[in-house]
């Protein structure tokens, strides 16, 4: 009956619970067997002995009313309820109470009369006596209640006695009450004892025991409306006498709801039996309600005696001591309980050692084992009601402790084993403390630091292991052994625990005694001992009071050695040596820890003594919240125990407290204080969470160190710190939630320094050091680690007197001007032993991380109130003096945190710091847990002291390279700029025209603007006519001998030299001979402007276009007209001259390298400027650095989502003004400088050297005298008067003539000095904000500064320019554009006049100038042989940059491919889906839901978790690792489940009876996303907060959180959110987690697919894993099982290739570019026709395809980015989804692949002129339109056939289910792959069809294509027109080839010659035009009989003609048009 029942059944006593057996005889065997496993079947050692037990009736309980009051008060119009069946009890049938009940009533003082006839109740009777007018007796009332009202009585102000007698079957009880009836009504009151057991009732009589305190609780329950009430408890003997009240027998007093009668009350009233204990409560009207106990004392047993035995040794643990009782009696005669057996100490509190249970015997004997100390031994004999008595057996008893030889005589683990073995459970109790005791005070055995100094490592380990073994053994026999449901037991067993506990709690060393098992082991026997306590009848709360310390001691010694493991977070290092004994023996999870910020260690022993503190992290985690339910079910047991105003302390010998208290409601006005050290909490005034008037109850608990310690960061409590905890409940024990206090509690929490020593201050010699520095401070640091920390700063100065100061600043080191904190020692207010403690408040420190302390000392004549604004005082250095006064000094910070249940987190919110020192925290809490803008904005300024200070290098890193790299930079550019000054030296001036004649003596200056565009620049030779409507000039050719002319967006000057004056100019008529060579050949010309040398006018002549052969029209030789002011101020032509002269001019740092030669602003003077600005903008940056914020305050300016504060616009104005006003300065002093000497006129300087050159091929020209051209005589040149009249005016007018604002030459040294002031001032200032700033806040700074200035440099300054260039043309239309610096810095031209340039020629016809164009025919030659070569060109760069791009992107291609992706793929395959087994763990065999989740459950989580070894070891280092040791999980795997809706289909009218419910397939839009219950209920408002409706795998979750993406699968479409299980944690909790879905049917009906997603990284291969495993169920029923494994390369650049790879990266995107640039010209050149051709669709299909592959570039790469940051961040521990990055690489590869797909077949093109090539291009072309249709009778036969397919077939066969699948099928069966078997047995008609689709499709119509294209190609091949002729090129190309190797010559087409003859007369002119004429006869001739046979004639008589050298090369030219080699 009691086998496996019973939880004592096989220990040494059996409790048998109450109720356990019905009445009747019962035998009792007990065995005692020995067992061990070598003994063989057939041994039995064992032993039996027996005894009968008699099961008989326990008498009823009766109470009349509740809480057996005896006496109770009514008024006339109150009801009075007797209800004897609702408060009785039958103790055997507690549920059944079928009792007959009969009621007596009497008047006080009345007798019973013998009648038992019964009387009614009403109506009132008429005699005066009894209760109702009837008389005394029995009342005729049927109900099981009797309810009279007052007025029902006979008589007012009487007592009546009411008599009721119960009974069931043979038992009967009566009892008795009487009710006071009184004329008003009066407060009803009850009064009941704190426990039943207190104040046990029998036969209607309440026994108290006089050994317990008394405690009772009164409450008005009804008329108590009247308040206040007042309440006066009554105590009198039986005869009426009340007992006077006093302080030692009330402590609480008389006048409260609840009274305390103290156990000194009966001691002192010895002869008092029985007392009547009243209450009387009398509200404001003067009514008085009282109720009333009659008590009977329950005498203790007497008669007895005990006697004690000690040794002579008296030793503990070996010795025995004997203790024998006998004769006790119970005066009650209900019976002597036993025997219990005390340990008595002063200032402890008693501990048993053993119980005695009273029986049958004469004599009560044991033995008991006793610890070391001096003590007194203590008998206590209690009877069965409770009541004992106490003697002491011996008093001081000295117990000696055992020497380390008598203990090792002792075999300590045997005597437990044999006592465990035994069931002697006390004697083994005893044997347990006692050793626990030897080894806390044995030296052999301690482990104190001091005890182990001298061991060794190893020694102290073996020590440990030693000691834990005796623990685990200890404990193993207390968790066997202890009885559980007796409280001596309890206590016995706890003190061992207890004992054992305070050991282990000494030093951190001891608490490594304590293992893993040893922890849970102690974990479970609280619980167990704890648990127990309800079935315990405990009457008074002070017999909890051992067993709450042991409990205390218990709980505390695990925290704190919990704690201790933990301490070593980082190395592990403090793991037990015990656990690392048994470690590989463990299971080690290789799952990964929900702490994301895990780092799994890869050593050996570090994973060990890592895991041993995961373990020990997890094992709290699960063990703190047991201990603090079972803490908090002790204190309850406590407080509802006690009465209001009492409290109970216990603490612990380990530093733990618990305080419970029953308070008043405002009783907590006082602080309520905890522990010997002063811990206190101080709440509010007024503080009442449950009403002022109502009951509170307190329980506060103060831990002695951090609790909670696997908590992340639980590192930030102080291990010296205490931790206080407070609860608040109300009189029922309900929780009561304390927050957002607007008052807040007051929290004290002392620290504990004797564990762990706080530092000792430090000692500083400043009186020395002080001395040797620049800087008279004395600094030291000190962190704060986290917000809401306080900082005490604790100093003690050597001397008495002094000035020393102290100040604080953080990030940089404080001083007398910056400093954050400041104050003088002496004004520091707390002073202790001459140590001045400055508490600085958290809020002062506001923020986090290092921070200086500096100590100094003034001078005393130094006022320090000046420091309260050292700034505005202008407090010096100079106040300082050296230190001379040492000191020591103590820096630490203190906190206040709180742990929050629900993020398992320690939080300080809430809390704020107001008090610490070196022993106490005081914080401010508001709520209750566990706690352990100006427009001026002032730069930044600088502390020079600090600075000075602080100019190391290495500190200061940044700042000093930044200036260094700067500065040497400067100089650099300045070497340039000079070298390149002198260069540009020799292209100022003007080069004379080569052809000038010296005897030509009017000059016009000539500017040629060549174009700005790409190949503008020409080799080629230019010639020209200019035409006035006076004369026009001869052909004049452009050239200088000294440089190369009309270059790219270069200004040539050149002087053109004439005999007269040509007149206001009209016409340009300007060509070149194109005989440059290539590119060179051409030339872009913008404009030109002629000037007037004489008179200043000046003529501009705009091109704006090319003179090319191969570009625009091909036109080689142009007509200008002179422009007029419109076409001058045309947009177009002012932009483009504006912002190319602006680029190179105005742009400061571009005209650096673009600067016009003729500006006087030198290169040097440019750089100057440059960095004088740079500078500048540099210190600004600095100045400003971080003083206003992002976001604008209140007054700002908001452009739409653009804000300016008025900070930021006074920031900007006064920078403007720091930085442009110089800079302004500056390059207005260089450019308006004149120079100091000016230059020799340019126009002098080219006629001088045309008189050189002149002067070296014939005589000099006599000056004076001028050559008249074109046969005109010379003449002596005499300067007539009228010539000095012209010249004397033309001085005049040169005088007059307006010159431009210059300044001195000297300006240009202010300039300079300037310049270097400038940047030598913001030198020193960064160097000074540099050092100021510290080298972090700098490098954010300089990278800040950087990117600024690119992006100015860049982007800001053009963008200006350009639009400044946009205002000019449009708005300005200023046309002087070649206005520069060239006249103000040059001498004027000393120019000789002649007479006839006053008159024009009235007589006399002009020379003609005849020019000959170049022949169309020729130009056209020209043209296409410039065209064949630059197509040549461009075809060999297109291939070569093709092959370029292309080998760029496959190199990219390839690197983005990985061949060890498919041996990844493979391995993840075999792991996880299993194909071909055959069993569960086979996922492709998958049909059902059951074999889905055994699958999950065996082939999938088996895989997922790293197993032990082959040997069984445990994976040490491989957490998160697959079963393959190579790939390792990223995070964890998730299992998503897809729903659909209900209803989402229609159930047919004719079905609705078997089903009404249809749900459809899910697609994205039916998905299910609501939130379920279990089974998938929906939640009601009732339900809704239930425990089934909390399930997250019922939730839904979405993709955003998921970080997931939408999937196509085989059956439907998916979204991304679902129903997701975490596979987190051990796999026995995943495997429960599964079984509990399972059973709640998680997979149902409405399930459309489950997806297993999970990824994973192998670092061998720097491959990522992902993984998609799929389950998709078909509304048809089944499962179609699905998988999909990728390996993917994130990381791209880590090997040693990776830069070569980012060259090639950056290359594919300057090619991408290129490409987009050149595609986009051609777009704008051949407009529509660009579109015609299929390659352009090519090229815009590949460059949109590599911007697109570019975008997913980068979106990979940030997503790989944020991935390997979490990834990183949390150790590989927190969630990765790489799903979207692992799509983006899929859509990269795909994108990779085809633009390389697309660019190889873009080499058919780039191939094209090859000949064979050229045919297949073609044909295709040829044929293009057959094929067309083709594909459209094609496709209509394949789809036809396809859908015939598709019904005959998709109900049969998979390949055919659906359409697509169809489709598929149909082109595999074409390549011929089908299955012709499963066809035909699939349908009948399947042969004749496929018979009929292999002949259309597969002969006929292929061979239809195949005739087509062949027809086409022999067409091609056939006819030569049709083919192409790209091919030509060939030989060109390797013409050029040759001629590059120098193999041959190149053919040079000869440049074109033109001549320009002068006709003197008619007849020449006739002469002339003879060739034309005979020209167009023979052309005649030819078309009109020989029909244009005679072309080869014709050009033999063009080639008669006299100019023989264009002949000759057209000739050869044409001769050459085959492009063979010359002769």
């Amino acid at each position: 009956m009691i086998f496996g029942v019973l939880s004592s059944w096989n220990k040494s006593e059996l409790m048998i619970p109450p109720l356990f057996f019905n009445y009747g005889y019962y035998k009792m065997v007990y065995t005692v067997k020995m067992e061990d496993p070598s003994f063989q079947p057939w041994m039995k050692f064992q032993k039996s002995t027996q005894t009968y037990i008699k099961i008989i009736k326990s008498p009823l309980n009766i109470m009349a009313v509740e809480n057996a009051v005896s006496r109770f008060t009514r008024g006339i119009g109150q009801d009075m309820i007797l209800e004897p069946v609702k408060f009785s009890s039958d103790p055997d049938w507690p549920d059944t109470k079928n009792f007959t009940v009969s009621y007596r009533c009497k008047k006080l003082g009345e007798t019973w009369p013998n009648s038992s006839t019964a009387q009614p109740v009403t109506p009132k009777g008429p005699l005066s006596t009894g209760c109702f007018g009837y008389g005394p007796g029995l009342l005729d009332n049927p109900d099981d209640y009797l309810l009279v009202t007052g007025y029902q009585f006979t008589d007012f102000n009487t007592t009546y006695e009411l008599e009721v007698t119960i009974q069931k079957d043979t038992r009967t009880a009566t009892t008795t009450t009487e009710v006071v009836i009184v004329e008003r009504s009066v407060p009803i009151v009850n009064i009941r004892c704190t426990d039943v057991a207190l104040c046990p009732s029998r036969e209607g009589i309440v026994y108290v025991n006089p050994s317990y305190k008394l405690r009772l609780v009164s409450e008005c329950i009804s008329s108590c409306s009247s308040a206040p009430l007042a309440f006066k408890w009554v105590m009198s003997d039986a005869g009426g006498v009340p007992f006077a009240v006093t302080t030692t027998h009330f402590p609480l007093g008389v006048n409260r709801t609840d009274l305390s009668v103290d156990v000194s009350f009966f001691k002192d009233n010895p002869t008092v039996t029985e007392l009547r204990l009243a209450v009387d409560v009398t509200d404001t009207t003067g009514a008085v309600g009282s109720s009333s106990f009659l008590l009977r004392l329950n005498q203790p047993p007497a008669l007895g005696n005990c006697t004690f035995q000690a040794p002579a040794t008296s030793r503990a643990l070996i010795d025995l001591f004997s203790i024998e009782c006998q004769g006790w009696s119970d005066p009650e005669n209900v019976g002597v309980r036993g025997y219990k057996f005390i340990l008595a100490k002063n200032g402890s509190l008693d501990k048993t050692l053993a119980e005695l249970l009273h029986g049958t015997f004469d004599k009560y004997s044991t033995q008991l084992v006793l610890p070391s100390g001096i003590f007194d031994i203590v008998a206590e004999i209690s009877d069965v009601w409770g009541a004992f008595y106490r003697i002491t057996l011996a008093s001081s008893l000295e117990v000696v402790l055992p020497t380390q030889e008598e203990l090792a005589s002792v075999n300590t683990t045997e005597l437990i084993a044999s006592l465990t073995s035994s069931g002697q459970s006390s004697l083994l109790t005893m044997v347990l403390a006692a050793q626990s005791d030897i080894m806390a005070k044995a030296s052999w055995e301690q482990l104190s630091a001091a005890a182990t100094a001298n061991l060794s490592q190893e020694a102290i380990d073996q020590l440990v292991i030693a000691m834990a073994d005796k623990n685990n053994a200890a404990l193993d026999s207390l968790l066997e052994t202890t009885n559980f449901n007796s409280l001596s037991s309890l206590e016995s067993a706890s003190g061992s625990l207890s004992t054992l506990m305070e050991t282990v709690s000494s030093s951190p060393t001891a608490s490594k005694t304590i293992d893993l098992s040893a922890r849970e082991k102690v974990v479970t026997l609280v619980e167990n001992m704890v648990a127990g306590l309800d079935n315990i009848e405990i009457p008074t709360p002070e017999m909890l009071q051992s067993f709450a310390q042991n409990i205390l001691t218990a709980v505390a010694g695990i925290s704190m050695g919990t704690a201790d493991v933990n301490a070593d977070t980082k190395n592990c290092s403090s793991a037990s040596p015990a656990d690392m004994k048994n470690a590989l023996n463990m299971d080690y999870d290789t799952s990964l820890p929900d702490d994301i910020n895990f780092e799994v260690p890869t050593d050996l022993a570090t994973s060990q003594r890592c895991s041993i503190q995961d373990k020990t992290k997890g094992a709290t985690a699960d063990q703190a919240p047991r201990m603090d339910k079972a803490l908090e079910s002790l204190s309850k047991s406590i407080l509802k125990k006690l009465v209001v105003g009492e409290e109970m302390t216990i603490t612990s010998p380990n530093g733990m407290e618990m305080k419970m208290a029953l308070l008043e409601g405002d009783a907590l006005k006082e602080p309520l204080t905890l522990g010997s050290k002063g811990s206190s909490i101080t709440f509010p005034e007024n503080f009442c969470p449950t009403g002022c008037s109502a009951p509170l109850a307190v329980s506060a608990k103060e831990w002695p160190g951090p609790t909670h310690p696997y908590a992340g960061n639980a590192m930030m409590l102080s291990p010296n710190g205490r931790v206080i905890e407070i609860d608040l409940f109300t009189r029922n024990l309900d929780g009561i939630s304390v927050s957002n206090l607007e008052t807040p509690i007051t929290l004290s929490m002392t620290r504990d320094p004797p564990r762990q020593p706080p530092p000792e201050p430090e000692k500083v010699n400043a009186s020395g050091a002080s001395a040797e520095q620049t800087y008279p401070v004395m600094y030291t640091t000190f962190n704060v680690s986290s917000e809401g920390l306080s900082v005490n700063v604790e100093i003690t100065p050597k001397c008495p007197e002094h000035r020393l100061f102290v100040m604080i600043s953080r990030p940089r080191l404080p001083t007398l001007r910056n400093h954050e904190i400041f104050s003088m020692v002496v004004d520091i207010p707390t002073k202790r032993n001459g140590t001045y403690d400055w508490f600085i408040r958290s809020s002062l420190i506001n923020g986090t991380g290092r921070f200086f302390v500096g100590v100094g000392e003034f001078k005393k004549d130094f006022d320090p109130k000046l420091m309260s604004d050292p700034t505005a005082n202008d407090v010096k250095n100079d106040v300082m003096t050296n230190v001379t006064c040492d000191y020591t000094m103590r820096v630490f910070t203190a906190g206040c945190f709180y742990f929050n249940t629900k993020e398992k987190s320690w939080m300080s919110n809430g809390l704020e710091v107001v008090y610490a020192d070196s022993q106490r925290t005081t914080c401010e809490a508001t709520h209750l847990t566990s706690f352990g803008s100006g427009f001026i904005v002032a730069p930044n300024t600088i502390d020079f002291n600090y600075v000075f200070a602080n100019m190391g290098f290495d500190d200061n890193l940044t700042i000093y390279i930044t200036l260094i790299i700067s500065i040497t930079i400067f100089i650099l550019m300045m070497v340039w700029a000079r070298l390149k000054d002198r260069k540009d030296v020799m292209k100022l001036g003007a080069a004379p025209l080569p052809d000038n004649k010296v005897e030509d003596k009017y000059l016009y200056e000539m500017l040629v603007f060549t174009g700005n565009k790409k190949e503008a620049q020409t080799d080629s030779t230019v010639q020209f006519i200019l035409s006035g409507n006076q004369a026009e000039t001869d052909v004049r050719t452009l050239g200088d001998d000294r440089r190369k002319i009309l270059r790219k967006a270069d200004v040539d000057v050149f002087i053109l030299a004439v005999s007269r004056p040509l007149g206001s100019l009209q016409f340009l008529r300007i060509w070149h001979n194109n005989s440059g060579k290539g590119p060179n050949a051409s030339w872009f010309l913008s404009y030109i402007v002629f000037r007037d040398v004489q008179t200043g006018e000046k003529y501009e002549f705009i091109a704006n276009q090319w003179f090319a052969v191969e570009r625009e029209d091909g036109k080689i030789d142009r007509l200008l007209q002179v422009a007029g002011e419109q076409e001058k101020t045309a947009f177009k032509h002012l932009f483009d001259a504006k912002s190319t002269k602006n680029i190179s001019d105005a742009h400061l740092w571009f005209s650096v390298f673009l600067r016009p030669p003729r500006s006087r602003f030198t290169r040097c003077q440019r750089v100057g400027c440059c960095f004088a600005l740079l500078f500048l903008s540099m210190l600004v940056n600095a100045m400003w650095y971080g003083t206003v914020t992002e976001q604008p305050g209140t007054g700002g300016l908001q452009f739409g989502p653009f804000n300016l504060s008025p900070e930021q616009i006074g920031v900007g104005v006064m920078s403007n003004i720091i930085v442009f006003l110089p800079s302004t300065v500056i390059v207005l002093l260089f450019r308006k400088s004149r120079p100091r000497k000016l230059r020799k006129s340019r126009v002098q300087e080219a006629v001088e050297r045309t008189r050189r050159q002149a002067a070296k091929v014939s005589n000099p020209v006599p000056r004076g005298k001028d050559v008249e051209s074109e046969g005109n005589n010379t003449s002596e040149d005499k300067i007539s008067p009228q010539n000095e009249n012209k010249k004397e005016q033309e001085e005049e007018e040169k005088k007059k003539k307006k010159k431009k604002l210059t300044l001195p030459w000297w300006c240009v040294i202010i300039a300079w000095i300037l310049v270097w002031v400038c940047i030598a001032a913001s030198c020193f200032f960064l160097l000074m904000y540099g050092i100021q700033f510290g080298n972090t806040k700098t490098t954010k700074w300089v990278t800040s500064l950087i990117i600024s200035f690119f992006s100015s440099i860049l982007f800001v300054q053009p963008l200006k320019i350009f639009a400044m260039a946009i205002f000019a043309s449009l708005i300005c239309k200023s046309g002087d554009l070649d206005v520069d610096d060239a006249d103000e810095d040059e001498e004027d031209p000393d120019l000789q006049y002649d007479e006839t340039w006053l008159h024009s020629e009235s007589n006399g016809k002009k020379p003609k100038v005849l020019h000959k164009e170049a022949d169309s025919v020729l130009l056209k030659v020209l043209r296409e042989r410039r065209q064949r070569e630059l197509e040549m060109y461009m075809i060999l760069k297109e291939v070569f940059s093709y092959f370029m791009f292309i080998w760029v992107l496959l190199v990219l291609s390839y690197g983005n491919r990985d061949p060890n992706a498919f041996f990844l793929r493979q391995t993840l395959t075999q792991n996880f889906i299993h194909e071909g087994l055959g069993d569960s763990t086979d996922f492709s065999k998958v049909s059902n839901s059951d074999e889905l989740w055994s699958y999950l459950q065996t082939g999938l989580l088996s895989n997922l978790r790293l197993e032990e070894y082959y040997n069984g070891q445990p994976p040490y280092g491989l957490k998160g690792f697959f079963n393959d040791q190579c790939n390792r999980i990223m995070g964890y795997a998730t299992i998503k489940q897809i729903r659909t809706k209900l209803n989402t289909c229609r159930v047919p009218e004719a079905m609705k009876f078997i089903s009404k419910r249809c749900s459809g397939y899910a697609g994205a839009s039916m998905e299910d996303e609501d939130d379920y219950c279990e089974n998938w209920q929906r939640p009601t408002n009732l339900t809704r907060n239930d425990s089934s409706c909390q399930a997250a795998e019922f939730k839904h979750t979405s993709a955003l959180t998921l970080a997931s993406m939408p999937v196509w699968g085989s059956r439907d479409w998916y979204g991304a959110g679902g129903y997701v299980i975490r596979l987190q944690g051990s796999s026995k909790s995943i495997l429960d987690r599964f079984t509990y879905l399972q059973k709640h049917k998680w997979i149902n009906e409405g399930t459309r697919a489950v997806l297993v997603e999970f990824s994973s990284y192998n670092a061998q291969v720097n491959l990522f894993g992902t993984v998609r495993i799929m389950a998709e169920f078909t509304p048809g029923g089944g499962i179609t099982p699905s998988y999909r494994f990728d390996g993917i390369k994130l990381i791209q650049h880590h090997d040693n290739f990776g830069l070569f790879v980012i060259i090639c990266e950056a290359s594919f995107v300057l090619f991408v570019l290129y490409y987009t640039y050149r595609e986009i010209s051609l777009v704008c050149k051949d407009k529509r026709a660009y579109f015609t051709s299929y390659w352009s669709y090519a090229e815009i299909a590949i460059i949109i395809a590599s911007y697109s592959a570019m975008i997913l570039y980068g979106l990979r790469y940030f997503a790989t980015s944020k991935v390997l940051d979490i990834f990183n961040r949390t150790f590989g521990n927190g969630y990765v989804s790489l799903q979207y990055a692992a799509s983006l690489d899929a859509m990269y590869g795909y994108i990779i692949a085809f633009i390389v797909f697309v660019g190889s077949l873009k080499f058919i093109k780039l191939l094209r002129f090859n000949k064979r090539m050229g045919v297949l291009s073609a044909t295709l072309a040829l044929c293009w339109d057959d094929l067309q249709g083709f594909m459209i009778a094609f496709c209509v036969s394949f789809v036809a056939f396809s859908i015939l397919f598709f019904l005959l077939l998709s109900a049969f066969l998979v390949e055919f289910s659906n359409f697509i699948g169809t489709v598929e099928t149909a082109f595999s069966m074409m390549l011929g792959k089908f299955n012709f078997d499963e066809m035909k047995e699939a349908n009948s008609l399947t042969p004749m069809m496929f018979f009929i689709f292999v002949l259309c499709n597969s002969w006929v119509l292929i061979n239809l294509l195949l005739t087509v294209i062949i027809k086409s190609f022999e067409e091609i091949k056939h006819d030569l027109k049709k083919q192409p002729d790209d091919y030509v090129l060939v030989p060109f190309i390797l013409e050029r080839f040759k001629a590059l190797l120098g193999i041959q010559q190149a053919v040079q087409i000869a440049p074109l010659k033109t001549t320009a003859v002068t006709v003197p007369s008619k007849d020449a002119d006739n002469v002339k035009e003879l060739p034309d004429k005979v020209d167009k006869f023979v052309q005649f001739l030819d078309q009109m009989y020989f029909g244009g046979k005679l072309q080869q004639g014709k050009e033999g008589l063009k080639g008669s003609q006299n100019d023989t050298v264009r002949a000759g090369w057209y000739g050869e030219l044409q001769e050459k048009s085959q492009y063979r080699p010359s002769q």
